[in-house]
């Protein structure tokens, strides 16, 4: 395996992952067009160190947890969603009392991020909702323009809340990151420690030899790591996957392959060792970071005055 996709596997692994809670991110942007970015001149849902939370920043968490939330119930207890699913007590708590509270967790994090940011002079900017949307519209006028005129940019196109508000977060994340590794400056003894607790994750995977057998007689040999097949070939990386399960000269009976029906036969799997701890450096220092970064927010948020408005939060629901 690639240490590129060894590094993103264990990112995903260590903070929540923006992108794995994808299904329920096109339902929502509809949401929350349609809801907006709540009463701004209401009493704040919550507040973290006096910075305020209103109810639609909250629901940017409550609505990732709608999907999640109902597979977990249906793997615990083989709840089906029905009518009354989110109101229906399982050992002695709602599915939406659970959503909520896992909601809660998450909102904390992020909140307390861009707070971490802020007190150490990461980002010099209001963190407030409501700014945050102000420099949505910005983005979005600016990315009008650009159009226009025919300029080339990254990203989006048009940003809706959802969207801008993860692409804030990732930025923030970022900038930490790279600012605790300048701060912290890990030194090779203790990247060391942890390239030999991690080592798997650098593990350059197999070499498979293989041999393909077509219905005519004719026969192709390959030879290949993962690291040789592009993404976008996805019939090919199935087939090695598969491949990679068998030992040699073990095969794979009547597989479809390149709009045909093959047999394949393993003929060798060599190990392709591990990164080196130099090659592996530059991972290990975003891993360090990461750790590090999330100790510290755990530590932040256990310090932090939070004030929840009991009566409106047990109410919440999801977004319609």
């Amino acid at each position: 395996m690639s240490m590129a996709r060894s590094a993103e596997k264990y990112k995903k692994r260590l903070m929540w992952s923006i992108a794995a809670l994808a299904l329920a991110t096109i339902v929502f942007s509809g949401m929350v067009m349609a809801k907006g970015a709540g009463d701004s001149d209401s009493k704040p849902l919550l507040t973290i160190d006096r910075e305020a939370v209103p109810e639609a920043e909250f629901q940017f968490f409550l609505q990732d947890e709608r999907a999640l939330t109902a597979n977990n119930y249906y793997l615990k207890y083989g709840a089906d969603g029905g009518v009354d699913f989110w109101d229906t007590a399982f050992d002695g708590k709602t599915p939406l009392e659970s959503a909520r509270e896992q909601a809660l967790d998450k909102l904390l994090r992020a909140k307390m991020e861009a707070l971490i940011a802020v007190e150490n002079k990461v980002i010099e900017a209001d963190i407030s909702y409501e700014s945050l949307m102000k420099n949505r519209q910005e983005k979005n006028e600016q990315r009008d323009e650009q159009m226009e005129q025919g300029e080339t940019f990254y990203g989006l196109s048009f940003y809706d809340e959802y969207q801008f508000y993860n692409y804030e977060r990732n930025e923030v994340w970022e900038k930490l990151l790279k600012w605790k590794v300048e701060q912290d400056k890990p030194d090779d003894k203790l990247l060391m420690e942890l390239y030999k607790k991690e080592k798997e994750i650098f593990n350059m995977g197999h070499q498979l030899e293989y041999m393909v057998l077509r219905a005519d007689g004719s026969t192709h040999l390959y030879d290949l790591s993962e690291d040789d097949i592009s993404k976008g070939d996805t019939q090919t990386l199935y087939l090695w996957y598969e491949l990679a399960k068998l030992e040699p000269h073990e095969q794979l009976t009547q597989v479809e392959y390149k709009g045909e029906m093959v047999d394949v036969l393993l003929l060798s799997k060599k190990s392709r060792g591990y990164r080196t701890f130099q090659e592996a450096k530059g991972v290990l220092l975003q891993l360090y970071g990461e750790e590090q970064l999330l100790k510290q927010v755990e530590e932040r948020i256990s310090q932090a005055t939070i004030e929840i408005n009991e009566e409106t939060f047990s109410k919440l629901r999801f977004a319609q």
